[in-house]
């Protein structure tokens, strides 16, 4: 026999709107080291983001970082001259590398600047996220890159062509989703007093789509920044510059923008760098150093960009309301700390990887909670009396409050999950889908746990030489019989009776039974009551004492009546010696 306290705890974890509010970037704070390595290098180590609060430098907190590597370089260690740091021989792409306006040697630079330290770029020239303008750039760092153009002169190749220079690889620590690269500064040129020429040229980022990482979206850049399929390009022409323009190298004529790479769970991140020559009917890309023909004004020339990720936040939250019946339309009062057999939880939002992303508190005084600065991916949301860490695996289950159980969960599927766990269905949370969650489809509902039969009352008083066994029940669930056991000693229970529930029933419940033969001493009698399931559950022992039984006749009496495959025989004196 069951007691039900009708109270169902839905969990709406909703906003009418959710709409990405920060995001993570690059910045100094904890990033002290690999902020000084000066010189050429074919990688960058493990860079951590850190999150924006638009104030200036930030602590890295440790959620995600990304690296860089150059591979499959086409033309590697080429024989030039460098300043050192700078060394020689040195690969053509490279981080850490600048161009020489004056000698023909490689000149070095930090592997990582800020944004502003190359092709004079704005800030209104990038978008951090989807829904905010302008990036610090003044505060944010980048990937220094370097592409030589030192080889195509030694080997006399046409300023009008494209050349494949090798691969860039970005590596995240985490999977992440959709997140923005932003560029500047592509774009290079090679003026020659001795000729009267100057050369446009240009990297061509290529993306190479992989499973996760499948395409690009321009969201800002400069009017001369283009995504061309899977190309980021700067467009800026020779035509443009033979008009009396610029060298297409700094400000609205450099390609610099914000790019979105479009993908969910994305661990790399893997460019093809092209050099792209926009000059026609010329030679030289650098200085030449034929013997007999040096110019005069050496020069060691390139292409120098940088860039630089950003990652979106979100900010979502919802609130715990007692609702009664499971109907899938949930509506009630707050779950508060005045409610009903009330303890603390914790709502824990979980990625896509089975960790815990976050945990935050469900508030005592109005029910509501929030979870800020959370990164886009798949996540789904469970409640529990826990804290665990974040990064730590989430917990196999709910430790709900004691008076509660699972029931149902909704994370904008249209319909409960299956699965009775306190736990949602997984949810794509990015700039797009967050508007589709609001208050009536992500939630989780608990609904109290059956508690032991609530007796009325449990009597055993005595009726002459027999005694009488009365009670009373307030409501059933279940409830398949009772069976009603006498001791001796109130500790060894043997069963003398069966009396049948009432199975469910939420109407006052009034039972019986008669032991006709206790015996001299004291008497002890319990219930134990059994779910039509097989459960059951003890009530606690009443007594009953005769002094003044003695001998007497030997009576007999058996259940049940009528008997079926078993019989059950009862007497008020030992059988042995009896015949």
């Amino acid at each position: 026999m069951k007691k039900y306290i009708l109270f169902n705890l839905f969990f709406l974890l909703g906003l009418t709107t959710m709409s990405a509010q920060d995001y993570l970037g690059i910045y100094l704070g904890l990033n002290v080291a690999p902020f000084s390595i000066d010189g050429n290098q074919n990688s960058v180590s493990v860079i951590h983001f850190s999150e924006n609060t638009n104030t200036g430098v930030h602590p890295s907190i440790g959620m995600v970082g990304v690296s860089a590597e150059y591979t499959a370089q086409t033309y590697p260690a080429i024989p030039e001259a460098a300043v050192p740091p700078a060394t020689s021989p040195h690969d053509m792409l490279m981080f850490g590398g600048r161009s020489n306006n004056t000698l023909k040697e490689l000149l070095s630079k930090k592997v990582l600047v800020t944004m502003d330290d190359v092709g004079s770029p704005s800030a209104s020239y990038y978008k951090p996220t989807e829904n905010i303008d302008d990036l610090p750039i003044t505060n944010v760092y980048a990937f220094n890159q370097y592409a030589s153009t030192e080889e195509f002169e030694n080997r006399h190749d046409s300023t009008f062509a494209s050349y494949n220079m090798g691969t860039v690889t970005y590596t995240f620590t985490k999977p992440v989703d959709n997140p923005i690269l932003h560029i500047t500064g592509l774009g290079g040129f090679y003026s020659s007093p001795e000729t009267f020429t100057t050369i446009l040229y240009s990297i061509d980022y290529e993306l190479i789509p992989n499973t996760n990482a499948t395409s690009l979206t321009l969201l800002d850049g400069t009017s001369h920044t283009e995504v061309d399929g899977n190309f980021i390009k700067n467009n800026y022409t020779d035509f443009e510059y033979a008009a009396g323009g610029s060298e297409g190298v700094q400000g609205d004529d450099a390609g610099s923008g914000s790019i979105r790479i479009n993908g969910t769970n994305i661990t790399t991140v893997v460019f093809d760098l092209h050099m792209r020559g926009k000059t026609q009917d010329q030679q030289h890309w650098s200085s030449h150093d034929v013997p007999g023909e040096e110019e005069a004004n050496q020069k060691y020339s390139g292409d120098r960009f940088n860039t630089t990720w950003t990652l979106p936040l979100y900010t979502f939250g919802g609130s715990v309301v007692i609702d009664d019946v499971r109907n899938g339309v949930v509506a009630g009062n707050p779950y508060i700390s005045s409610s009903p057999s009330y303890e603390a939880i914790n709502a824990i939002l979980v990625d896509e990887q089975g960790n815990v992303a976050q945990v935050v508190p469900v508030s005592g005084t109005d029910g509501t909670f929030d979870f800020a600065g959370v990164l886009g991916d798949n996540y789904t949301v469970m409640i529990s009396k826990d804290s665990p860490a974040v990064g730590d695996p989430a917990p196999a289950a709910a430790n709900l409050p004691t008076a509660y159980r699972s029931q149902e969960e909704e994370f904008v599927n249209g319909g409960a999950d299956p699965i009775q766990d306190s736990k949602t269905n997984s949810y794509l949370v990015d700039n797009t889908s967050v508007g589709n969650i609001n208050d009536n489809n992500l939630i989780i509902g608990i609904t109290a746990i059956p508690l032991p039969v609530e007796l009325i009352n449990f009597t055993a008083e005595r009726s002459g030489k027999q005694v009488k066994l009365a009670w009373k029940t307030a409501t059933e669930i279940d409830n398949d019989r009772f069976e009603v056991e006498h001791s001796t000693d109130a500790d060894s229970f043997e069963k003398i009776g069966v009396v049948k529930g009432a199975g469910t029933t939420n109407d006052i419940q009034t039972y019986a039974f008669t032991h006709a033969f206790p015996v001299q001493g004291t008497n002890y009698y319990r219930l134990k009551q059994v779910d039509t399931d097989g459960a059951y559950k003890y009530t606690p022992i009443r007594s009953v004492q005769f002094d003044d039984l003695g001998g007497g006749k030997f009576r007999v009496s058996y259940f049940p009546n009528p008997t079926g495959d078993n019989l059950s025989i009862t007497t008020n004196k030992d059988l042995e010696n009896h015949e």
